[in-house]
């Protein structure tokens, strides 16, 4: 869409520009909804340094010239950290729930086994 220079239309602006900027949607989300997608944002952002920190804190409780309290903090974060990974694998919301197996039994079998023209396979 072109528009009219100003300096071709007696120095009026074109209507046709909208000068507001482009408009925004309409968030109808809740406070709590937003709250939730900021924070699942931030902790995707931190995920990736979850394991440098466990990795550093084995560093410092290695080190022989670190403070006990470094030490303390270190072992802490770790732990913490373990804790966390052990409920996550473990606790559910229904334990009495039928789960499903992460390597089901029920596929069929597959083999690579070549039978010669005058043999047959006994089952």
């Amino acid at each position: 869409m072109a528009f009219i220079a100003t300096k071709d239309n007696d120095g009026k602006r074109d209507p046709a520009i909208w000068s507001a900027g482009r408009q925004k949607k309409a968030d109808s989300r809740t406070k709590k909804e937003i709250r939730e997608a900021e924070l699942l944002s931030v902790a995707r952002k931190i995920k990736s340094h979850v394991a440098k920190a466990i990795m550093t804190s084995a560093k410092i409780l290695d080190r022989e010239e670190a403070k006990d309290s470094d030490k303390i903090a270190a072992s802490k974060l770790i732990l913490t950290e373990y804790l966390k990974l052990i409920d996550s694998v473990y606790l559910t919301e229904d334990e009495t729930e039928v789960g499903q197996e992460v390597q089901q039994q029920n596929v069929p079998t597959f083999s690579l086994h070549v039978l010669k023209p005058n043999e047959t396979k006994e089952e």
